[in-house]
């Protein structure tokens, strides 16, 4: 028996001594294990929320492009539509001197004769 105080007639023996020692390193090994799991878990968060930053920024960069490549595609479609307008425009306007032109040489050949 190992005497608990000097003044109390209490007493442990060798073995309930070595369980509560081991229960006192278990414990205090747990503690250690829960700061570590706790740094880890602290740390994992964090790059987690990196990540989700990462991720966001990535979608706005292509959103960006995409909107972009809308914009082109959207200023493309309408220059082409100008540019058939004016070749339209010509066209008649071609048209329509070939016309005068005509009906000027018939008025001619008309006053000729």
């Amino acid at each position: 028996m190992i005497p608990y105080a000097s003044d109390t007639l209490v007493g442990i023996t060798k073995y309930q001594f070595d369980i509560v020692l081991f229960s006192f390193s278990y414990l205090s090994e747990l503690r250690q294990t829960s700061k570590v799991q706790s740094k880890q878990l602290t740390r994992l968060d964090s790059i987690v929320s990196l990540k989700d930053k990462e991720l966001t920024l990535e979608r706005l960069k292509i959103a960006e492009k995409d909107s972009i490549e809308l914009n082109l595609t959207e200023v493309i479609e309408c220059h082409k539509k100008a540019a058939r307008k004016k070749k339209l425009k010509n066209t008649f306007l071609n048209i329509g001197l070939g016309v005068a032109i005509a009906a000027e040489a018939a008025l001619i050949i008309q006053l000729v004769r």
